[in-house]
């Protein structure tokens, strides 16, 4: 029996935001080891530590997220509600006429004086890494095309992308990623062709390559990628192709994209017969 939600109150109007210190510092980090100071002779070294007050100027909450449904009046739909942070494990309790005292985490205390130490002393950001990438994933749709090295250069050739209707699921399995066939009877200004219409074995001609797109539930997309001859090619240099060979990386890495590993666990565990 699935758990029962309980009432919770949310007062409207009131908002919160994650305010950020944005503080000019030097274009690089200085790194070198300690003894080369000390043997310089230019600068006068000093030694101590540094005193640290930090005052609230805005209130600030932080949740305990061992219940997310913490007090049982309710308004409005999927609103969760929690309790301030504590060392208690509220785990299914009404916080609605009790509470824990209130705890600020070392962590979250810890991170706020290493953000000041570092802009104060021109410090190398541990959280800033340049080597990283940064990503984001968009719902823009983007256009098809070819990528191919040709000459020691790469260049794009646009494509048309076009759903397989009427699919034989079986024979499908047979058919491999990327490839190349013949359509017979295709309309250009139709969005799809029908799988009966593809030739898959020794086609003498190749117009196109098919592509096995990612599950969705229990529905399966297969799509034909075709050549447009009436556009031309267009060079892309080699920084644009190792960003493409990123994205592909965060495909397929389990710990980002999900669903690959679901998707190879559904694999391995399918029913098989045996002696």
């Amino acid at each position: 029996m699935s758990k029962e939600k309980k009432e919770r109150p949310v007062e409207s109007g009131k908002y919160f935001v994650n305010p950020y210190a944005f503080i000019n510092i030097d274009e690089e980090c200085v790194r070198k080891p300690y003894e080369s100071y000390e043997n310089d002779g230019k600068d006068e070294l000093l030694t101590g530590y540094m005193v640290c007050q930090i005052t609230t100027k805005t209130p600030i909450f932080i949740p305990n997220i061992t219940e997310e449904y913490a007090f049982k009046e309710r308004v409005g739909t999927d609103k969760k509600s929690y309790d301030f942070f504590s060392y208690d494990d509220i785990s299914g309790e009404d916080r609605t006429d009790k509470y824990s005292k209130p705890i600020i985490p070392g962590s979250e205390i810890r991170g706020v004086i290493r953000s000041a130490y570092e802009a104060a002393f021109n410090c190398c950001m541990s959280s800033v890494d340049l080597e990283r990438d940064l990503y984001k994933r968009t719902n823009e749709p983007k256009n098809p095309g070819f990528l191919i090295r040709r000459n020691g250069r790469w260049v794009i050739k646009p494509a048309d992308s076009k759903t397989i209707k009427n699919v034989n699921e079986e024979k499908m399995k047979t058919v491999k990623e990327g490839q190349g066939v013949f359509v017979k009877n295709i309309n250009s200004k139709k969005t799809y062709v029908d799988y009966n219409d593809i030739i898959f074995d020794n086609p003498e001609i190749i117009i196109g390559y098919i592509h096995k797109g990612e599950e969705f539930g229990n529905r399966k997309c297969y799509s034909l990628f075709i050549y447009k001859n009436n556009e031309e090619e267009f060079e892309v240099n080699d920084e644009c192709v190792d960003r493409l060979r990123k994205v592909l990386k965060l495909y397929r890495d389990e710990r980002i994209n999900i669903k690959l590993k679901e998707r190879k666990e559904a694999r391995n565990n399918k029913a098989t017969w045996f002696d």
